[in-house]
């Protein structure tokens, strides 16, 4: 009896070690002993083999046995693990937290859309940072911009007319008075480290913002 016993505690054993061994890397010494046991449950079988029967029942029992300790074990090191990495693992920077962005509309009054240059110019050092838009593409961003106050003007490089983000909500300043309304009417954009502004819509083309393109000495 007392044999049998043995040889049952012996088939529970060395199973779950293997298990949590494969489960747990860093628990690879439970593998070493998991094949002992199982050497010793070996020759076990060898000297209970007449008993028959009841032997039988025994396997079965400790069959049953280590089916549900090996599931729980399993299901309990997965959700541990999980559980940890989720702990781990730091959230998603932002896409640039050290610098914004502005992007915006290009309005025009065709369906035409020639490729142009946009600038946002830095209104207290006067540094300008510029992007190209291509043909066709009616939006723009311009991004990696330093914290600061800026005014954001477009031009048909490099003879065609300049627009701008203005107040004046005029699309094509033909008359002297709409021009001069228009270069008057520049929106100050205030922009701090990962923010990414909108809406920054280009019109008043035809108005004189040149003077906006060129960098402070």
């Amino acid at each position: 009896m007392t044999s049998r016993k043995h040889v049952s505690v012996l088939l529970i054993l060395a199973p779950v070690l293997l298990a949590l061994a494969c489960v747990l890397p860093s628990t690879a010494g439970l593998e070493a002993t998991a094949q002992g046991l199982l050497a010793r449950a070996t020759n076990a079988l060898g000297s209970v083999g007449g008993l028959g029967t009841s032997w039988g029942t025994i396997e079965a029992q400790a069959t049953h046995i280590l089916g549900t300790a090996i599931s729980g074990a399993e299901a309990t090191l997965s959700g541990m693990l999980t559980k940890q990495a989720a702990i781990g693992t730091p959230p998603p920077p932002s896409a640039d937290p050290e610098t914004a962005s502005i992007s915006g509309e290009i309005l025009t009054t065709t369906s035409e859309r020639p490729a142009l240059r946009l600038f946002a110019r830095e209104v207290v050092l006067g540094r300008v940072y510029s992007v190209e838009v291509a043909q066709g593409q009616p939006t723009f961003t311009i991004d990696h911009l330093p914290a600061g106050t800026y005014v954001v003007v477009a031009w048909y490089a490099p003879q065609g007319v300049a627009g701008g983000y203005t107040s004046d909500l005029t699309l094509a300043a033909a008359s002297v008075e709409e021009q001069d309304a228009c270069g008057h009417a520049l929106v100050l954009v205030k922009v701090e480290a990962g923010q990414a502004f909108t809406g920054a819509d280009i019109r008043c083309w035809g108005a004189n913002f040149f003077t906006w393109i060129t960098p402070a000495p």
